[in-house]
């Protein structure tokens, strides 16, 4: 596994925590028979970077998650893109593949070198934004449906957006919020929950196909 990331990304890795990897039986409390190994990595020096990697022993097929974080960077880049065309202002993102390859079966077919609109895993897209004062809330939902319609016509069919417009405290802080939600890894704490409840936070997004007046419904949620 070690000699397969470093021929596939050209740079060192650190392989630990190896253990048995199992077929999973559906709708079985135990696991099947033993499938290869998997383990955590990460390149050297940045212990931060872990990702999970496994060897699938019938299929002679490894899969890695460091693919799943280099598709990550280049959709923030090109979501970037997309924000600074539409609303011309400071933006903040938090974006990533669910799971990526780590699917029903074995997937070692994508490199470096893959665009994002041949990526075929679904996406989470967060955006950050300091808003203070009243929300325009058909302009920013006009707004999103446009960010949504530029992400499917880039080929970006699976995703998940949010765009949050908070006040710039929260806006500042929003990598801590983040990391704090992460860490705590509670069912009810989410960063939709740290958000809708403030009378200075609105949140709406979807999976591209939502209405201009869908989207200024979801602005409402959580606000009772």
């Amino acid at each position: 596994m070690q000699e397969y990331l470093e021929e596939k990304y050209a740079e060192a890795f650190i392989i630990e925590k190896v253990e048995e990897l199992r077929y999973h039986r559906v709708g079985a409390f135990t696991s099947g028979e033993v499938a290869g190994v998997q383990a955590a990595a990460y390149p050297a020096g940045k212990p931060e970077t872990e990702f999970r990697v496994e060897y699938w022993e019938k299929e002679n097929v490894i899969e890695d998650g460091y693919i799943n974080l280099i598709m990550s960077d280049k959709l923030a880049e090109l979501v970037q893109q997309k924000v600074q065309s539409i609303w011309k202002a400071p933006a903040k993102l938090d974006v990533d593949y669910f799971e990526g390859p780590f699917g029903s079966l074995p997937d070692s077919s994508y490199t470096p070198e893959a665009e994002v609109k041949d990526y075929p895993y679904s996406a989470g897209i967060n955006v950050f934004m300091a808003h203070e004062g009243a929300l325009d809330k058909p302009l920013q939902a006009t707004r999103i449906r446009q960010l949504n319609q530029e992400l499917k016509d880039s080929g970006i069919a699976k995703f998940l957006s949010a765009v949050f417009f908070m006040n710039t405290e929260d806006y500042n802080n929003i990598e801590a919020a983040l990391q704090d939600i992460d860490e705590k890894q509670e069912h009810e704490y989410n960063i939709y929950s740290f958000c809708r409840p403030k009378a200075d936070c609105w949140v709406s997004g979807g999976q591209g196909d939502e209405t201009v007046e869908e989207l200024i419904g979801d602005f409402s949620l959580g606000k009772e």
